[in-house]
């Protein structure tokens, strides 16, 4: 894969695998310890869902069980009455005598069935039946009194038979109501009997066992241990009284087949409960599953993880392909444009589009495009106007030293007034030559700047001497303006020749009869050196090439041989060399002012 959105997917998807690898391990080394504790907590969930279920299957058969005593007494009871009414000893005066508190033994009968009827006997049923026993004693002893003393004989032994079995069958609700059969296996078994069956369908195994490790109930299907022992029952478990909170623990080589076994075990609650003598409890419920291992951990992860790495790839491969496309894209275009440069193609841009990076990527390209561009116009304008400007020189000189080779020039005044122009046309070629290695030197930094402190304003005077002859032969008027000024860090000469050249400028460009003003005042920090005439003025659309070597406005505003068009760049580079700034504001017909800022001392 040689391509850059190749690479991009490769790395990408590579970096995507390196993360799954990475998260695997990390999963790997801690999942067991994760899956076991996941394994009790979901052990003890399930516990708080069981224990409750056998408590009351439990609680059911107990009840049932006491509630089937009462109503056998009851039913005696009934039977008795009926005894006692249809007694052929008692005369109708007595059995009318007899027939209320009959009635309302009945009465009592019928409120203990219906409190029978509760799911279980709790503390206020049992309150109830038993006022329920007291209220017939009271209609029996009733019964007895408005009968009499019964003569002795056979006669009266049914009679008396009944009265007794009344008494007695009373005496089985009253004792009978508060106590509870001995919890047997049996029990157990038959109260959990339903629970092996809902467990079939989780991985959970219910076990119960006896305080002396005697399984009463496994629930698994293989590796029963129904009947063995669980040997070391942990004393947290069995301790007395029991404990608030399920306990945990480990059972190893628990069942037939030596499989390890975790459990969350608790005895149940409900004789603590429901029975007011509070029988000791001696059965305890085990909720356990096989301890995980290792081959768990993998087992589970690829089953979860597996498809799920494979679909991370697929989606890794897409994302990749997608943000390769929008790395790509733009660079590709970025590379189109630089081979349309190189082609020469100045004037092509490259697509402003992608992220915020590239987008100021090819915004900076663009920009260095047009600065090429400009640097480009700015050498074959560097290149005409120096051929022209030596050009005219050259001819003058090659002209006149042909007429003097040719013998044209015979005349004493002739031959001076010849040799007069070719020496002008060589010294304006010198100085031309001489300001372009100027120029050359400032802008490559081969030339050194030593500052000094300097006195601003008497280099305003120098500069504005060396330009008063050229002022007055154009009747100019040059004025200087300032008043105290700090030093200024520069090099002397440097500065005056950037002064000159702008007073210069502003003379050659100001008609007869116009001024010159040259100022400078100080600013913070700073001294503000400005010259500005009443000439013709800058047009707006050359005001940004002015200080471009070589480029004149229109050179007819000038006589002719007079500027080379070096002067306003070397003014700009030497400003720049002292750290200072150039700025211009020109009107057309009315005058330019340039204004140099430079840092003081």
């Amino acid at each position: 894969m040689s391509s850059l959105p190749s690479r991009l997917i490769a790395s990408y998807v590579a970096v995507v695998l390196l993360a799954l690898l990475v998260a695997t391990g990390v999963y790997l080394a801690r999942s067991l310890s994760y899956k076991e504790a996941d394994a009790y907590a979901q052990l003890s969930t399930s516990l708080y869902l069981v224990t409750p279920q056998i408590e009351d299957a439990l609680v059911q058969q107990l009840t049932t069980q006491r509630k089937t005593r009462v109503l056998s007494a009851t039913l005696t009871i009934r039977t008795q009455l009926l005894t006692i009414e249809n007694e052929a000893g008692l005369t109708a005066a007595e059995k009318e005598r007899t027939r209320a508190a009959r009635a309302q033994i009945r009465t009592q009968l019928q409120q203990i069935d219906l409190a029978l009827l509760e799911p279980r006997l709790r503390a206020q049923t049992v309150a109830l039946v038993r006022q329920d026993v007291g209220a017939m004693r009271t209609e029996l002893g009733q019964i007895e009194t408005l009968l009499g003393p019964r003569p002795a004989g056979a006669a009266a032994a049914p009679l008396q038979a009944a009265l007794a079995g009344i008494r007695a069958n009373l005496a089985r609700i009253d004792a009978g109501i508060p106590a509870a059969p001995a919890l047997q296996e049996q029990d157990i078994l038959s109260a959990a009997s339903h629970i092996p069956s809902e467990l079939d369908r989780t991985k959970f195994r219910l076990i119960i066992v006896a305080r002396d490790g005697h399984v009463v109930l496994d629930s698994a299907t293989s590796g029963n241990m129904r009947g063995g022992f669980i040997n070391h029952l942990p004393a947290a478990l069995i301790q007395s009284p029991p404990p608030a909170d399920p306990i945990e623990g480990q059972l190893p080589g628990g069942d037939a087949n030596g499989q390890a076994l975790i459990y969350e075990g608790a005895p149940p609650r409900i004789l603590l409960e429901d029975v007011p003598n509070r029988l000791p409890v001696n059965y305890y419920i085990l909720l356990a599953e096989r301890q995980p291992v290792f081959l768990d951990v993998v087992g589970d992860f690829v089953k979860q993880f597996l498809g799920i790495g494979v679909l991370a790839i697929l989606v890794a491969l897409g994302l990749g392909w997608i943000l390769a496309r929008s790395l790509t894209r733009p660079i590709a275009a970025l590379s189109a444009a630089t081979h349309e440069i190189a082609q020469g193609h100045y004037g092509h841009q490259a697509p402003v589009s992608g992220s915020r990076e590239m987008q100021g990527l090819a915004t900076d390209f663009n920009r260095m495009v047009a600065e090429v561009q400009r640097t480009h116009q700015a050498q074959r304008d560097f290149l005409a106007n120096i051929s022209h400007d030596l050009k005219t020189p050259l001819t003058s000189i090659q002209g006149f030293s042909q007429a003097i080779v040719d013998g044209v020039v015979r005349d004493p005044q002739a031959f001076r007034e010849t040799a007069t122009v070719i020496n002008a046309e060589a010294v304006r070629m010198a100085r031309l030559v001489a300001d372009v290695v100027d120029l050359a030197r400032l802008q490559g930094g081969a030339t050194a700047i030593e500052r000094q402190p300097a006195d601003v304003a008497g280099l305003l005077q120098q500069a504005a001497r060396s330009m008063q002859p050229q002022a007055s032969e154009r009747q100019v008027a040059l004025q200087v303006e300032n008043g105290a000024l700090p030093l200024v860090p520069a090099d002397a000469d440097r500065l005056r020749r950037a002064i000159t050249n702008l007073l210069d400028n502003a003379v050659r460009h100001t008609p007869p009869g116009g001024r010159v003003v040259l100022g400078a005042q100080p600013v913070p920090g700073a001294v503000r050196i400005s010259v500005k005439d009443s000439g013709s003025g800058i047009p707006a659309g050359d005001l940004p090439r002015i200080f471009e070597r070589f480029y004149q406005v229109d050179k007819s505003r000038a006589p002719q041989g007079q500027g080379s068009g070096l002067g306003l760049a070397i003014v700009r580079e030497v400003v720049s060399a002292h750290g200072g700034t150039i700025t211009v504001q020109s009107v057309p017909g009315q005058g330019s002012e340039f204004v140099i800022t430079l840092p003081a001392t």
